[in-house]
């Protein structure tokens, strides 16, 4: 029984190794462990412990069956620890029975075994027994008076030397018998009666050695005798079940099938061992949004009541917990052993994660920090522009390298403020190897913004796969000078629409400012981005427009505005450069020129948020309110950030020298808050702004 607790045991073992190996664990751990886990990052604390005790349990299970053969019940202990490892790891899902229920029989089993056995213990032997050492009778005579004697006195001092020899004892019986007589005749009866009463001791204690050694002899034989009865009893009984269960037809058809099973079983766990997981479906994704919903129950509740599937629901439950925030996947692309998600939260903000070989979330949104951070500390471009920080993430491509390894790449925005465009990135892959396993964030260098990559095509941005329109960066505060980013182009008409044209449509709106809707802000945009000129770009005008940038952040505004008009005369295409001279001529209060390279901005580019709030203060500064409201509210239209615009429109009301601009403001403010010309649903993007 024991034999086969051993063998059962060893290859339970192995077939754990070889799924260890293979496959490490963690895919089938992950669903287990994520219901006690803690949330958290994409490797935690419970799933390294996984990690670690699929090595150790499969070399538990073989040490328990190796010891089942010579101690069964040591065995069946170490049986039974690797058993509730397996359950620790595995739970009882299809894979983990695999594994628990034949570990915990097997381990039952060697506990039998060795309890069953007879015992083998070696008979107990006797101790052997001394014979006491005669009495001394030193008590019985004066020692002093004896030594004195042995001193001075030669005839006593030669028969205790013969007598010596003896032994001690017998030393001390001469001195007692010479001193209880105390006369020297006596001396040779004494030593005569002391000699042959010392060879008579000497002879009985060679008869008691020669029969101790004789009962020593016979209990040796006996112990034999009974290892020799034990070992034939255990041929008997292993021949008894060989008998049993190999020597009939059915015993070695029950053999058979059991030789079978396992055979089988260790095919059908290498075959799974090698299956790929099943990789995260389009099933996932749900393209609506939740309103008015913070809480996680509340976000799958409208889930469900909005027809997303089982697949989409489950994976926001896993988002959330890594997320630690109610999110839910909007967008996927497959690479193999890994999935690129695009997310978004009930807090409307948006990210990615990535979906490893064993179905692990990986975030992309914090891992990368320290790098990003370490890189742009080390650069030169920091200390040219050291109040940037990193004002975006954006997924600009995937590479594949030698030996199979995957590198998706990513790419932070550097800029003074979130609204402002970039001055440098920083490039950065995360990476994984060829089996899909996460390695880590890799930094690839630091460059000028003019070099950034656009948008990688995975069926387009996050923010598109959420139903959010393009929109500009929202509007801050402070002016930097530096226009926020515009979105990649796409081809336009060639027929621009008249700068005339757009004061009229702005005078229309304002005309009906308490009756306007939200379409009719959607329209404008739509019939100017219908409208819109290719954009152009000039090095040289670009040039001039950063020396105009920063001479206007040194205060000497007229040379600001002559050097952005000779970038404006090299090209009047670049919605950039027009919008820095408008801003520049607001600041030097000449409304009229400032209003005309403003609108030509917004031709260009209708979804420039800070336009539209430049225009609108330009308008306010000339005495039309509403015109100018028209303008602030299309910047909140447009902006990805309304949170910021709305602080940044507060503090126009409040703090801006111009009654006018407080007033146009102020009302912009107030239908803004009414929530009729934004409803809920109908809100963009919105992301956290840095000053």
């Amino acid at each position: 029984m024991k034999t086969g607790a051993g063998i059962t045991a060893i290859l339970i073992g192995l077939n754990s190794l070889a799924y260890a190996l293979y496959l490490n664990w963690l895919g089938s751990a992950a669903g287990w462990l994520g219901s006690f886990g803690p949330p958290g990052g994409a490797l935690n604390d419970w799933a390294q412990m996984a990690q670690i005790l699929s090595w150790l349990t499969p070399l538990l299970t073989l040490v328990g069956g190796i010891v089942t053969f010579g101690n069964p019940i040591l065995g069946s202990f170490f049986l039974a620890a690797s058993t509730f490892c397996f359950w620790y790891i595995l739970g009882l899902s299809s894979v983990g029975q695999m594994f628990v229920l034949p570990t915990g029989a097997t381990a039952v089993l060697a506990f039998l075994a060795g309890a069953s056995a007879p015992s083998a213990a070696p008979i107990k032997r006797a101790a052997t027994e001394s014979s006491p050492a005669p009495a001394s009778p030193s008590a019985r005579y004066d020692a002093a008076k004896w030594k004195a004697l042995l001193e001075y006195d030669k005839d006593v001092a030669a028969v205790a030397d013969e007598v010596r020899p003896l032994g001690e004892h017998w030393l001390d019986e001469l001195a007692a018998s010479f001193l209880a007589l105390n006369d020297k005749h006596y001396l040779p009866e004494i030593l005569d009666k002391i000699r042959s009463r010392a060879e008579a001791e000497r002879f009985e204690r060679v008869e008691r050695d020669v029969e101790r050694d004789a009962a020593r002899a016979q209990r040796d034989a006996e112990y034999r005798q009974r290892q020799a009865q034990l070992a034939d009893a255990r041929k008997a009984r292993r021949a008894e079940w060989y008998r049993r269960l190999w020597g009939s037809p059915t015993g070695k058809r029950v053999m058979s099938s059991v030789v079978i099973l396992a055979v089988v079983t260790g095919a059908v766990v290498t075959w799974r061992v090698n299956l790929p997981p099943p990789r995260p479906t389009d099933a996932i994704l749900w393209s609506g949004s939740p309103s008015d919903c913070f809480e996680f129950t509340c976000l799958l509740a409208q889930m469900k009541k909005n027809g997303a599937s089982a697949d989409a629901v489950q994976f926001a439950t896993k988002l959330a917990r890594v997320n630690e925030t109610p999110s839910w996947a909007t967008v996927r692309k497959n690479f193999g052993t890994v999935d690129i998600v695009g997310y978004a939260n009930v807090y409307e903000r948006f990210g990615y994660f990535f979906v490893d070989r064993e179905l692990n979330i990986v975030s992309a949104n914090e891992l990368h920090q320290n790098v990003v951070k370490s890189a742009w500390t080390g650069s030169t471009l920091s200390s040219t522009y050291p109040r940037a920080f990193a004002a975006g993430q954006e997924y600009i491509g995937h590479e594949e390298k030698d030996g199979g390894r995957s590198r998706f790449l990513f790419q932070d925005r550097m800029a003074d403020c979130m609204a402002c465009d970039g001055v440098a990135g920083v490039q950065y892959a995360y990476e994984f190897d060829s089996s899909g396993h996460f390695k880590g964030v890799a930094f690839d260098k630091v460059f000028p913004w003019s070099e950034a990559r656009p948008y990688a095509e995975f069926d387009g941005p996050v923010e598109a796969a959420a139903a959010a329109p393009v929109a500009e960066a929202a509007v801050v505060p402070e002016h930097t000078g530096v226009a926020a980013k515009t979105p990649t182009p796409t081809p336009a008409a060639s027929q621009s629409a008249e700068l005339g044209d757009l004061k009229t449509r702005i005078r229309s709106l304002s005309g009906r400012l308490d009756a306007l809707e939200a379409q009719d802000l959607k329209s404008l945009v739509g019939a100017l981005e219908a409208a819109k000129a290719e954009p152009q770009r000039s090095a040289e005008a670009r040039k001039l427009n950063d020396e105009g940038l920063a001479t206007l952040k040194n205060g000497d505004v007229s040379s600001a505005i002559a050097t952005l008009r000779k970038a404006n005369l090299i090209n009047p295409g670049d919605t950039e450069v027009a919008e820095n001279l408008g801003y520049a001529e607001l600041k030097n209060s000449d409304f009229a020129s400032a209003e005309k390279h403003l609108i030509a901005s917004i031709v260009l580019s209708p979804n420039r948020a800070s336009s539209w709030a430049s225009l609108g203060s330009t308008l306010a500064s000339s005495g039309e309110v509403g015109d100018a409201t028209v303008c602030f509210l299309m910047a909140f239209s447009v902006t990805r950030s309304q949170e910021a615009s709305r602080r940044f429109f507060t503090g126009l009301a409040s703090n801006d020298p111009n009654g006018k601009v407080r007033d146009a403001s102020a009302a912009a403010l107030r239908l803004f808050d009414s929530s009729r010309l934004f409803p809920v649903g109908d809100v963009p993007n919105t992301v956290e702004l840095k000053n």
